[in-house]
């Protein structure tokens, strides 16, 4: 069963206006859909993972939730982004409903994979300003960052970490911060020494 034949069904469905899914049967459908996506992801087939993904995040289920309709489009982005697909992958993921942190961060690895240091900081900036954002997600986009050697996306994600650390007064708090500003004036440093670089 290939999943063309899959969405041609669903597509003929979504426009018929007589039927309606309720919110029951269309998670569970939606939930099947997911499922079988993640099976060709652990299979490290991805493009056909995305497929199915797709297909998850498709209109005749809107009765699911918004989150459910995210985590569908992530992981149709995330599986674009695996394949080296990164612009399919920008297009999907600008479709997702909301602004929360986790949808943030994968607009932030399309750009970057991209090459889009501007853009990537605007996914940093608008994670960061998500309520569900976790500090965890600027130590992986640090890593990213650094890899790529994309230093002002590095400096930007420094200087969030940054500030999630005025808010604790401990020690190891003290210790981190003082190991974020070393990074940051190496970092300042390197794009200053760029042949390019704006003084």
């Amino acid at each position: 069963m290939s999943a063309p034949d899959e969405s041609e069904a669903l597509d003929m469905i979504s426009r018929n206006p007589a039927f309606n899914l309720d919110k029951v049967a269309a998670t569970a459908c939606q939930s099947l859909l997911f499922q079988q996506g993640g099976r060709y992801f652990q299979a490290k087939h991805y493009l056909q993972a995305a497929e199915w993904y797709k297909l998850s995040a498709d209109t005749v289920f809107e009765a699911t939730s918004e989150a459910n309709l995210s985590k569908c489009l992530r992981k149709t982005a995330l599986c674009y982004i695996q394949a080296g697909k990164y612009a399919l992958a920008t297009d999907t993921i600008a479709k997702c409903p909301g602004s929360e942190a986790a949808t943030r961060y994968v607009s932030f690895l399309g750009a970057a994979y991209q090459g889009l240091e501007d853009d990537a900081i605007r996914a940093i900036e608008d994670m960061a300003a998500s309520p569900d954002f976790d500090r965890k997600m600027l130590l992986l986009a640090t890593k990213l960052a650094h890899e790529h050697k994309m230093r002002s996306l590095l400096l930007s994600i420094l200087e969030k970490l940054l500030l999630t650390l005025q808010s604790n007064a401990a020690l190891e708090t003290e210790v981190e911060a003082m190991t974020l500003l070393r990074c940051m004036v190496r970092v300042i440093v390197e794009l200053l020494n760029e042949p390019n670089a704006e003084m």
